[in-house]
């Protein structure tokens, strides 16, 4: 007997099967999701590290090295693989299927926290992300402004959008094309380094000597108990022009005698332009399990 023979002969099992199908429908329409492939991405978690000036065999046994080291134990690894290059370490982390996402981050994040101690002062702190090192965004916004300068726009799209697009479910990172950060620019002049004696080592140690913010201590009496910080940080060019480099018995010399500074951006490797004009752009990085569809209505 075949289906539709046993539907025709028999329309009350016919409507409480087509009434079941519905209902399982019904049920199943807030779990699913629309997705243009299926789910099959492995957890991946990558951290990253920048070391400014470093070579790739510097960043390979001060940082790559330590951190891979202080990865091992961590619950379902499938696979650890890194890439060390001129300023930069990049260590990828994939996970089996069963992982979880958010908790395979936060191993990651305790373990690198607890070595982050012994890597170079000068490098910056790692950079954790729930997504491939390798990852594209998977949309650029564009921003341009007839009123605010590239640094400008910079500045304030850095404090109230990007932290509010990092929030959002499934974004794993957030990229800033043609950044433009506010920044000191030492222009150095060799000649008048050179002239008085001094190496651009030198110039490099005053101006960290005096641009000082760190923790020093504390004060304790009896009823109270006082935190003292360190604060030299410089504030303005003025500030700066007044650093004193070297002393010559009553005469001394500043910053401003071997140096141009001026307020510029952090760098201008690169740059980018939309509508034909200067622009600074935000890319969305999604999490490797994300919905890259429910991702775009964000």
């Amino acid at each position: 007997m075949h289906i539709s023979e046993a539907t025709v002969k028999r329309p009350v099992l016919a409507a409480v099967l087509s009434l079941f199908v519905v209902l399982i429908g019904l049920a199943s329409y807030d779990k699913l999701t629309i997705r243009e492939y299926p789910d099959i991405d492995r957890p991946v978690v990558t951290v990253t590290t920048v070391y400014t000036g470093a070579s790739s065999k510097i960043l390979e046994r001060d940082v790559t090295e330590i951190i891979e080291d202080s990865l091992s134990g961590i619950s379902g690894i499938r696979e650890i693989t890194s890439e060390s290059r001129d300023e930069l370490s990049k260590i990828r982390i994939e996970f089996t299927l069963e992982t979880n996402l958010d908790t395979a981050a936060n191993d990651v994040r305790d373990k690198v926290a607890r070595v982050a101690a012994v890597l170079p002062e000068e490098a910056d702190s790692p950079r954790i992300a729930k997504s491939d090192s390798d990852a594209r965004a998977i949309m650029w916004i564009g921003f341009s402004s007839d009123i605010l300068t590239s640094i400008q726009l910079n500045d304030y799209l850095d404090r109230n959008i990007v932290d509010r697009l990092s929030i959002q479910p499934g974004v794993a990172s957030i990229t800033i094309g043609g950044e433009r950060k506010y920044s000191v620019r030492v222009w150095m002049n060799p000649e008048q380094i050179s002239s008085r004696g001094l190496t651009i080592i030198d110039v490099i140690q005053a101006i960290k000597n005096e641009n000082i913010e760190r923790g020093a201590g504390r004060f304790e009496s009896t009823d109270r108990e006082i935190g003292l910080k360190l604060d030299s940080k410089l504030k303005t060019l003025n500030e700066y022009n007044k650093i004193v480099i070297k002393h010559y018995g009553d005469s001394k010399v500043y910053l401003s005698d071997v140096a141009k500074i001026e307020i510029g951006p952090e760098s201008d490797r690169g740059f980018l332009r939309a509508n034909n004009k200067s622009a600074i752009g935000l890319g969305i990085v999604r999490q490797t399990k994300s919905n890259v569809l429910m991702l775009l209505i964000i």
